[in-house]
């Protein structure tokens, strides 16, 4: 298959959940010969979306990343401030404020629109990661109808699930991948009618090159839980005079 991933950053140094999430699985399909494409950003860190990779074609663990620029860093102070007045504001906020309040949120990449409008049939399915960010929400509106998209929403409670924009995302896709039980059943009550989805969760690396045998990892998770133990009872009998 020629699967696309669609993530707001992504690469080895990126620690973040969501962008690790894409990358264990865009390496995964690589490894099972499947042809894998990422566009992502410039951007290395979600509070300013400052470009700081070079734009263009790369390469890694297999995976050809194709990454647009930001048009215009983040002021986190500013946005922080229109943040708190939108996402958690009680009552009716109009929907082109949203859609301005989603431009800030970011990371507004204008090259992803046209980006996805010429290259999105060239593959089998389109996977967008995580609900929140534009690349998201403009990502998945270009994509609608040309080709299969699939969402990992990597959703939680929080306010901004309680925007009325975000129905414009939760309702594009045509199918959802979801973590955990939880996950989906937030979803479920939050946007009911929305498209259908599987639980695929997220793997979990074992027994990886260098990393203690078996018996190895057994007796020092033995000893981590015989300190904390010991550390708590000492806690315990330490009284403050």
């Amino acid at each position: 298959m020629r699967v696309l991933y669609v993530v707001q950053r992504y690469g080895e140094d990126i620690a973040g959940g969501a962008e690790q999430h894409a990358r264990a699985f865009a390496e995964r399909l690589v490894a099972r010969d499947h042809q894998v494409t990422v566009l992502t950003t410039c951007a290395s860190s979600y509070v300013d979306w400052a470009n700081a990779y070079k734009p263009g074609w790369s390469r890694s663990n297999g995976v050809a990343v194709f990454r647009a620029p930001v048009e215009k860093a983040r002021n986190p102070h500013l946005f922080a401030r229109f943040n708190s007045r939108i996402s958690t504001a009680p009552g009716l906020r109009p929907l082109s404020v949203q859609r301005q309040w989603m431009r800030m949120q970011g990371p507004f990449v204008p090259e992803v629109v046209p980006w996805l409008q010429r290259h999105a049939r060239s593959f089998d399915a389109v996977v967008f990661i995580t609900y929140l960010y534009w690349t998201t929400w403009a990502g998945l509106r270009a994509c609608a109808g040309a080709v299969p998209t699939l969402l990992h929403p990597t959703a939680h409670d929080e306010p901004p699930m309680r925007m009325s924009i975000f129905e414009e995302v939760l309702r594009a896709p045509d199918a959802f991948a979801f973590l955990t039980p939880e996950e989906a059943a937030l979803v479920r009550e939050r946007f009911p009618g929305s498209p259908p989805g599987e639980v695929v969760g997220i793997g979990v690396e074992m027994d990886r090159p260098g990393d203690p045998t078996p018996s190895a990892a057994a007796s020092a998770s033995a000893t981590r839980r015989t300190c904390s133990t010991s550390v708590g009872s000492t806690r315990r009998r330490v009284r403050p005079s």
